[in-house]
């Protein structure tokens, strides 16, 4: 899993809990400002398929008489994975799912568009957190390899990466062990 985040615009008066992160990411303000491009980088994606899935939240700032007001496509890679409307000044919260091929080793992106095209004139709404949850080779990073195994049973990792022959395993799924 990986979890995409940064925080440029604070919104005081976002709605939820006194303990939200209240700094969101990117503004999408169509028609000056239509789209935001945020890039990340992959390192050690299997040759297989398989599913990959994108979670992602976004706050409207914007309400009218028109229903919906918001409406967002997020593209990754050049793929639509979301097509989405929602109302008001709230949260709209995308989980998707698509293929792994969608991905790529070294440079990838999310492009966020605000088509501004529901009759209202304009927009706006803010991105705030992504997570990628995808498939990874089992390939140390700094000697380091994390991973969740596939469920009970017996399995056979093969594993690399390693810059010596020493590796060290701990077992972390019972804490009590």
């Amino acid at each position: 899993t990986l979890r995409l985040e940064d925080g440029y615009w604070y919104i005081p008066g976002a709605p939820e809990g006194d303990d939200l992160d209240r700094w969101l990411w990117a503004r999408i303000y169509p028609p000056s400002q239509p789209q935001a491009t945020h890039t990340f980088s992959l390192a050690n994606l299997p040759g297989s398929g398989g599913t990959a899935s994108l979670k992602g939240a976004f706050l409207g700032r914007f309400a009218s008489d028109t229903s919906p007001d918001h409406h967002v496509q997020v593209y990754l890679n050049g793929h639509l994975v979301e097509d989405a409307k929602w109302d008001g000044l709230n949260w709209y919260t995308m989980d998707v799912s698509f293929p792994q091929s969608h991905l790529k080793e070294g440079q990838n992106t999310i492009q966020v568009v605000g088509p501004n095209d529901l009759g209202v004139g304009v927009d706006l709404f803010l991105d705030d957190w992504y997570e990628l949850v995808y498939w990874d080779a089992f390939v140390a990073e700094g000697d380091v390899l994390a991973f969740a195994g596939a469920g009970s049973g017996t399995w056979e990792y093969r594993i690399s990466g390693y810059g010596t022959g020493q590796v060290s395993a701990f077992d972390v799924t019972d804490p009590e062990r």
